[in-house]
């Protein structure tokens, strides 16, 4: 070979080994790009239908509200919630999401493409990317994290969850990245994380705030073992570490000052955390065990009925387990997640052995606990454990020594072998077995042509749906809509049979068959009567459960003398109007009763939010009574003249407490006492020539003040902490930007 063509090999072969360096110190530095695109393309291929497809997806208890009324939730929180006959608002934690999406549906985005946005698209993308991220943090092993985050995302118990209420399993979403985060500012001491530990609390809880319990609990149990494992707590730490921990302890509950105040409500361990326990025949160890969720197929979801355990759930618990016999190296965090995996295999099986009594002790007696009525939360628990251990375990088989093609080959075998078992988990998905929220759906006609119909209508009045209300029922806040069902299980159980589950005989008309019945729905401005569609298309049809006779239903209400059935032009929905029905605000002359017909007139009110009301009566000569159909509440209450929640520093305006009381209906009603106002309210009202008097009052909901000064206070911490995250991150940016600057700058210098 001639001088020439040596030296040109020699180049060429450099050039070409050289080209070759570099690119594997590229691929070394985007490591993580191959694992995270694959997680990626798979998660998409399995949801797919919520990124091809614009459609509606609703099941169960998960709704997309209409236009209209998304767009009524961009507003300040409301203690007092307008639906049915009105309730204290136990629901204000959601705020931020519900004001969110008002304001993009108020931009002029449908609230389909909100869902998308706010629920969806995060759970299909960010749930296997922010498990990798913090996987990777405890394993440093790509294939283990990669592992762990199928394993995290692919479960059965969580794609039941995607089936329902997306807003628990966002917090299902963030929940690996706030670990992260946590872990992370206990390692580097950094208050920036600290920080944004606090935001990615407050975003969990308002996602779901018993979910965000059991997350909550997560982080108090590794602290414990933290200062057990790995370093002990002393005051030295404590005085050290501060900066770090005031943080977590102070901002999480200032951030929740917009909702705080609904927890001293009466009502709310009344309706939420005094309920019975649920589903005990559901569960137990071994389905815990395997990872199992009782109504798991396969295929179609099947509520309420237990299907037997699948074959290929059978190898989890030897994986899970079976770490501890291939484990090479102590890792703490492989043991903690060992010890939240049995604590979550414990509390799922409830009230079945061993030690049955606990979780029914800790349900009456454990704060917060009496949240989780029934116990299949808790393989959240189990679901991270696993995900985590069984990531640990991929690892171990992917770094068996010595590296012999035999041992690399039966390592990655193995490791594809974990993760076919949690992705065979996702054909239902693909392929749209599964029904619930990965069917489109579309809203029947009648319900549009009923939309169009109540939306012609002027002023106040409520719509009873018959058995229960429709998924595709309108409704806003001065138009709400009721469940008959559920207004005899609660609101008017007083009126209803006393046996209202047998709703096989006559009890489902209890109430409109009785001699108060017309007054009954006249006092709770019930102006029309509704009995849905059989909706077996979009999974609408619950007549099954109310005695599967809907015609039983049009008949016995075509019966009844003060309702009138309406044409307006539905092909099967059937409507009934109630003429007598009441304003929302009116006066009487004597106090309300559901046995004779008490005389009424109306009075000029306005609606400024669901708290508040002002209401202007004029020529009022006589002592008379002010009916307010909300149900009754005693921190409803009247005050004279135009008065706002900021303004109500004294009680000198408000009416006495006394002249408030529970009307027949359970409803509010006020004695306006004409003499007593004269006396004890004078400069507040006119009076005209011949002896009446105009009055100006205000009527609002007392807690309200409280959550208002609530939200001023959220504002003002949740802006300064952004303001701050922003400003420390920027920070360091800029100072990491300026030191790799001066160095690049200092080897130029050398060169």
């Amino acid at each position: 070979m001639s001088a020439a063509r040596r030296i040109s090999s020699i180049y060429f072969g450099s050039s070409f080994f050289g080209f070759l360096e570099r690119v594997v110190r590229k691929a070394n530095h985007y490591k993580h790009l191959a694992p995270v695109l694959g997680l990626i393309a798979i998660s998409i291929a399995a949801h797919h239908i919520w990124f091809s497809d614009m459609a509606i997806f609703t099941y169960g208890d998960w709704f997309v509200d209409f236009p209209e009324k998304a767009i009524e939730n961009f507003n300040l929180p409301q203690a007092w919630a307008s639906h049915s006959l009105g309730c204290r608002n136990i629901g204000l934690v959601y705020w931020p999401l519900l004001f969110l999406g008002g304001l993009f549906v108020t931009m002029g985005f449908s609230p389909v493409f909100v869902e998308r946005v706010l629920y969806m698209w995060p759970v299909a993308l960010f749930t296997p990317l922010f498990m990798y991220a913090f996987a990777y943090h405890i394993l440093k092993s790509r294939g283990g994290a990669f592992t762990s985050a199928v394993i995290y995302t692919f479960n059965a118990p969580f794609l039941v969850g995607r089936t329902g209420i997306l807003t628990s399993h966002m917090v299902v979403t963030f929940t690996p990245l706030l670990l992260l985060v946590f872990f992370m500012m206990l390692e580097k001491r950094s208050f920036l994380f600290s920080l944004i530990f606090c935001l990615l609390s407050f975003v969990i809880g308002v996602y779901d705030f018993r979910f965000a319990y059991l997350v909550a609990w997560v982080i108090i149990f590794y602290m414990i073992f933290h200062f057990i494992m790995v370093e002990s707590l002393t005051r030295e730490w404590i005085k050290k570490n501060k900066v770090l921990l005031v943080p977590i302890i102070l901002l999480p509950v200032m951030l929740n000052c917009y909702w705080l105040p609904s927890l001293f409500q009466t009502s709310f361990a009344g309706e939420i955390l005094t309920r019975g326990l649920f589903g005990s025949g559901f569960v137990d160890i071994v389905k815990s065990f395997y990872l199992f969720l009782y109504l798991w197929t396969g295929t179609a979801i099947t509520a309420f009925e237990v299907r037997p355990i699948l074959y290929s759930f059978f190898p989890i618990p030897l994986l899970a387990f079976g770490y501890l016999a291939f484990k090479r190296e102590k890792n703490n965090f492989i043991l903690f997640f060992i010890l939240i995996s049995l604590i979550g295999i414990f509390l799922s099986k409830m009230d079945k052995p061993p030690f049955p009594h606990v979780y029914g002790w800790l349900y009456w007696h454990f704060p917060g606990f009496n949240a989780f009525r029934e116990s299949t939360k808790f393989y959240f628990y189990i679901s991270l454990g696993y995900a985590v251990i069984i990531g640990s375990l991929a690892k171990t088989f992917l770094s068996m020594t010595p590296p012999s093609f035999f041992k690399k080959t039966l390592g990655i075998s193995l490791v594809v072998f974990i993760n076919a078992i949690f992705l065979w988990n996702a054909k239902p998905l693909v392929t749209g077995e599964i029904r619930t929220l990965f069917i489109p759906r579309k809203i029947p006609a009648d319900y549009l042509v009923l939309k169009d119909f109540l939306q012609e209508q002027d002023g106040f009045f409520r719509t009873l749906y018959v058995p229960r209300e429709s998924r595709w029922g309108f409704f806003l806040d001065h138009n709400p809509k009721m469940s008959h069902i559920d207004m005899l299980l609660n609101q008017w159980k007083s009126f209803s049979n006393p046996d209202p589950i047998d709703y096989i005989t006559d009890s489902q008309m209890y109430p409109f068959t009785k001699k108060y019945s017309k007054r009954l729905l006249a006092l709770s401005g019930i102006k029309y009567v509704i009995v849905p569609i059989r909706d077996v298309q979009t999974d609408d049809d619950f007549f099954i459960y109310y005695g599967n006779n809907r015609k039983r239903y049009i008949q016995e209400l075509d019966r009844l003398p003060y309702l009138t059935r309406l044409d307006i032009g539905t092909k099967e929905l059937v409507v009934f109007q109630n003429e007598s029905h009441r304003p929302h605000i009116y006066l009487s002359s004597e106090n309300e009763s559901l046995i004779k017909n008490v005389p009424w007139r109306n009075v000029h009110f306005e609606r400024v939010q669901s708290t508040h009301y002002k209401i202007r009566i004029e020529q009022l000569k006589t002592s008379m009574f002010l009916n307010f159909s909300e149900l009754y509440d005693p921190s409803w209450a009247l005050a004279m003249g135009d008065v706002t929640f900021f303004g109500l520093s004294s009680s000198a305006h408000v009416l006495p407490e006394a002249d408030h009381f529970r009307n027949p209906a359970m409803l509010n009603s006020f004695f306006l006492n004409v003499d007593s106002i004269k006396k004890n309210y004078p400069g507040s009202y006119h009076l005209n020539p011949d002896g009446s008097i105009d009055i100006e009052l205000s009527l609002f909901f007392k807690p309200q003040k409280a959550i208002q000064w609530g939200v001023m206070f959220f504002g003002i911490v949740f802006f300064c902490l952004v303001v701050g995250i922003i400003f420390m991150v920027g920070r360091r940016l800029t100072v990491g930007y300026t030191n790799r600057y001066n160095g690049r700058m200092k080897k130029v210098e050398k060169g």
